[in-house]
């Protein structure tokens, strides 16, 4: 059946929808676990995407509708991808290339942009590369500041580490990935804090454990002289963190992050136990990429090593199956080939004893339910025709606190 030709002044997700309903469109999030803006038209085999939507979007519709296709067909008869990019036409294009191109030659997919086959385009990294080369080589320069190491020494927990991201100046003191305290650029003074009050007077449970255990105050500054209240503070909420009712469940992802590059919940892949790749000044970071030629920062979760092999690890919670997981394989296949082609920023990889040309990717989160069985088929199949691994990541352990909160 031919495409129907489209007013591209009128493509969002319900006007498509209209347009398709003669043919029979399927939105329905079931038995799939397929977003509703995902339109599907099995008479014409095809997966419609509306402009209304935003750049990260159309990377996931790619996942669904490969998902779709393999679970509604699965033929080796041709389907066809067909999107309406509006505003993000040039972006779209470059991560689609990506996709595209990392995608078993077996699945037997066209792609459309508006009303023709699409010229995709591959993206080219060599500005931007080379900024971030730049910012990653002075960090290397810096050291964490004896404010630093003194709050770290006197909390003692091993949930606690400070970290310092290439676009912020100040160091970021984190519990288990949840940012609980600053230092600022100065390196003199700083504060414990969580989060802000947001939208119509919203608190987040983090926020509203800090608000309770800080006296309903706003933040606890300290400098070199006074650090006997933060620190009392740090080590309650370390211990909240761990295995308190409701902070242990806050930002369950960062959580896992965390425990991931501090080492104390292990990837292990073919039996053998990744390790972390660390910044030259000892603190866990995250890796900065980027998905197209002009898009922002893209942090990957964990930078990893096996031997001089390169891996990034997009990590998940399991607490939502389906599709949430699905996505993260084509965000880690973005994350790799950005490594893998970067060469502004291969200097960084040498430097460390690492190949960035044959850097591998893995999709991790803590081992699903049984129930959910057919779910993590899903993702599997989807990771295997995009040479992406997936973990199950063992129960994370709470063990007791190694200080006293008095």
């Amino acid at each position: 059946m031919s495409h129907l030709i489209v007013d591209i002044e009128k493509t969002t997700t319900d006007e498509l929808e209209t347009l398709y309903e003669p043919r029979g469109v399927d939105k329905g999030r079931r038995p799939l676990n397929i977003s509703e803006k995902v339109l599907r038209v099995s008479s014409d085999r095809l997966v419609l995407v509306g402009s209304d939507h935003t750049k990260e979007d159309f990377v996931t519709a790619f996942a669904d509708a490969v998902h779709w296709y393999r679970q509604k067909f699965n033929d080796d008869h041709p389907f066809t991808f067909r999107y309406f990019a509006g505003e993000h036409e040039a972006s779209v294009k470059e991560m689609l290339w990506t996709l595209k191109s990392a995608l078993k030659s077996s699945v037997p997919i066209e792609i459309w942009e508006g009303n023709e086959p699409a010229t995709l385009s591959q993206p080219k990294f060599k500005s931007n590369s080379k900024e971030r080369a730049n910012k990653l080589a002075e960090q290397g320069n810096h050291k964490c500041p004896p404010l630093a190491v003194s709050i770290q020494q006197r909390i003692g927990a091993d949930n606690f580490s400070w970290y310092r991201t290439l676009a912020s100046k100040r160091y970021s003191g984190r519990i288990d990935g949840l940012e609980v305290c600053f230092i600022e650029q100065d390196e003199k003074s700083g504060a414990v804090k969580i989060g802000k009050q947001g939208k119509n007077g919203a608190i987040s449970c983090e926020r509203k454990v800090f608000l309770g255990l800080s006296g309903n105050r706003e933040s606890v500054e300290f400098d070199e002289s006074n650090l006997d209240e933060a620190i009392k503070l740090l080590k309650k909420l370390a211990d909240e963190r761990r295995s308190g009712v409701e902070l242990s469940k806050c930002q369950p992802e960062h959580r896992l992050e965390a425990m991931i590059l501090s080492r104390r919940l292990p990837v292990v892949l073919d039996g053998k136990k990744l390790e972390p790749v660390i910044s030259m000044d000892g603190l866990p970071f995250q890796f900065p990429t980027q998905w197209s030629s002009t898009g922002s920062n893209r942090y990957v979760d964990a930078l990893m090593r096996n031997s001089n092999v390169p891996w990034v690890i997009e990590i998940k919670d399991s607490g939502s199956a389906g599709q949430y997981l699905r996505h993260s394989v084509v965000q880690a296949v973005l994350y790799r080939e950005f490594i893998r082609k970067a060469e502004k920023l291969h200097p960084w990889f040498k430097n460390r004893h690492l190949e960035a040309d044959k850097c591998e990717a893995a999709v991790a989160f803590p081992t699903l339910k049984a129930s959910n069985k057919a779910e993590l088929e899903h993702v599997k199949d989807l990771a295997n025709l995009f040479g992406v691994y997936v973990v199950e990541l063992p129960e994370p352990l709470h063990t007791a606190s190694p200080h006293s909160t008095s």
